[in-house]
């Protein structure tokens, strides 16, 4: 909890705008210490089809470039599989 007490003083006691940037699974006792300080969230949610949209292209310009499934004769098959596997598992992270 110092770190945290660290943070809220800072931001109580500083004459000027001071901003961090916090990053962790949502906890309780985070969210209950800094609910009076304006705050923006990022939700893992909220970035899935970012990350779809990553992984597919990635994905498509690996195989293309020949870098993955060089070999392989169920390309398209396997590209699929493997764009769906990852950005599935990836639950927004």
């Amino acid at each position: 909890m110092e770190l945290l007490d660290f943070i809220k003083n800072t931001l109580e006691d500083s004459p000027t705008l001071v901003k961090f940037f916090i990053s962790s699974r949502e906890d309780e006792d985070i969210v209950h210490q800094l609910t009076s300080f304006p705050n923006v969230e990022i939700s893992s949610v909220k970035n899935q089809a970012d990350i779809q949209a990553f992984v597919e292209a990635e994905t498509k310009r690996l195989v293309r470039n020949g870098t993955l499934l060089r070999n392989s004769l169920r390309k398209l098959e396997v590209q699929t599989q493997i764009i769906s596997k990852i950005s599935t598992d990836s639950a927004g992270m």
